[in-house]
């Protein structure tokens, strides 16, 4: 659980929350330690869309930035076509393991995505990461269709290099 940013919490504090707890009669409780905040990414958007916990989170920058890489952006559309595919395939395998918790280099660029642990729930995660940075819409379907970082990084040049300068 740690390597996925969940922390143990010591004997003392777990007592202290079983305490807590059981004080209420209530049928559904839990308890999560929240000081670290490396819990929040695991939400990924569902925590910026909530009431609760958006006030919570740190801002993203202007309304305008509309969240797209534009340094990425730009390397990428000088770089030729080897190399832009070299380029996206790490972006590609740097967001995914971004989500899955583990290093990039743990990461075999034509296995499946999904043979690394990456489930739907990730995958729109992986998704909404990609349409954010690249400024490319990629339907779900299509993620599944190509769920190895190479295949990927392919769809994903064939994206940019169809959008209208």
């Amino acid at each position: 659980m740690a390597d996925r940013g969940f922390a143990m919490i010591r004997p003392e504090e777990g007592l202290h929350a079983c305490d807590r707890l059981l004080r209420y009669d209530r049928h559904r409780t839990g308890y999560l330690p929240t000081a670290d905040g490396t819990w929040i990414e695991a939400l990924g958007e569902a925590a910026r869309r909530s009431a609760f916990f958006a006030p919570q989170l740190p801002d993203r920058g202007g309304a305008g930035s509309a969240g797209a890489d534009h340094d990425l952006l730009a390397d990428l559309a000088d770089l030729e076509p080897a190399e832009k595919l070299t380029r996206l395939t790490e972006f590609v395998l740097a967001q995914a393991a971004g989500i899955l918790r583990i290093d990039p280099g743990g990461i075999d660029p034509a296995r499946s995505l999904l043979d690394h642990g990456l489930d739907s729930l990730m995958g729109l995660e992986l998704r909404t990461r990609i349409d954010k940075a690249l400024g490319v819409r990629v339907p779900t379907k299509k993620l599944w269709a190509h769920p190895e970082p190479v295949a990927l990084a392919e769809h994903l040049a064939g994206l940019l290099d169809d959008r209208p300068d």
